[in-house]
């Protein structure tokens, strides 16, 4: 396609949406693609040029399903085509946008999402060419595995270490949680946390902000270094996790401000 798309934010969205992972057992996974369980109208024909949607940021859990066509209907109409066809497959109409370049070529993006969170989207991208339209009809679709029952902290807890601080000119600040009342939220939190879907992923500037949480039982320890600059977390059992709120709740914990400071 060209220009830039007005929907590349979604491509963000997708991947960084807090909690939006599936299992890969969930049952977004078995439903047939949208692009095979949804015919395209009868006058339609394939295209021979695929229409890409967006560039997304590579992800290991990422997978994407596109066909092309070619239509004499307009971008309103292929909407008003597909809208009922994907909603009988469970999908909702999530956002709309418009874009265009300098050579006056018009773009329309829709797109559609199922389940939580947005990790199984699909979109509709039309081109308006003359009488005709080119569009794909995509689907993206995150499909994470369970995550490893090595990094699930048990209930039963003798004590929670958190040592943290904001930046890499602050001290270090440590602070040890001795009753059930005083750690369940980092607990809760802590078992929260989805696999992180990203894969490579940009990062906010890194000033040296950090903690680690450490929960101890007589059965052993586990241990959660946050990185807020790019809300990862590294868990037990060499796991990857995207914080939700891990620094958050460490921050409000050490009475650190909101905002990270440099």
């Amino acid at each position: 396609m060209r220009g830039r798309r007005y929907l590349v934010f979604l491509a963000s969205m997708v991947l960084l949406a807090g909690g939006a992972w599936l299992g890969a057992a969930g049952a977004g996974a078995a439903v047939q693609t949208p692009a095979a369980a949804v015919p395209p109208p009868p006058s339609s024909t394939p295209s021979s040029v695929a229409v890409t949607p967006f560039e997304t940021e590579s992800s290991p859990y990422l997978h994407t399903t596109s066909r092309s066509y070619v239509a004499p209907l307009t971008p309103q109409a292929l909407y008003a085509y597909y809208l009922p066809r994907l909603r009988h497959l469970g999908y909702r109409s999530q956002g709309y946008g418009t874009s265009g370049d300098r050579a006056g070529t018009q773009s329309w993006d829709w797109s559609f999402t199922r389940g939580a969170g947005m990790n199984d989207t699909v979109l509709l991208t039309v081109e308006r060419d003359g009488k005709k339209s080119v569009y794909s009809l995509a689907r993206e679709l995150i499909v994470a595995p369970p995550r490893p029952k090595a990094s699930i902290v048990p209930a039963k807890l003798e004590q929670v270490t958190v040592r943290a601080r904001q930046s890499a000119s602050s001290p270090w600040v440590t602070r040890t949680l001795r009753t059930p009342d005083a750690w369940r939220h980092l607990l809760q939190v802590v078992n929260a946390l989805p696999v992180d879907t990203r894969g490579a992923h940009g990062c906010l500037a890194d000033f040296g902000a950090a903690a680690t949480v450490r929960f101890i039982a007589k059965a052993g320890s586990w241990s959660f270094t946050v990185d807020p600059a790019c809300g990862s977390v590294l868990g037990p059992a060499g796991s990857h996790l995207m914080d939700q709120a891990l620094w958050a709740s460490v921050s409000a914990l050490m009475g650190f401000p909101a905002k990270m400071a440099p």
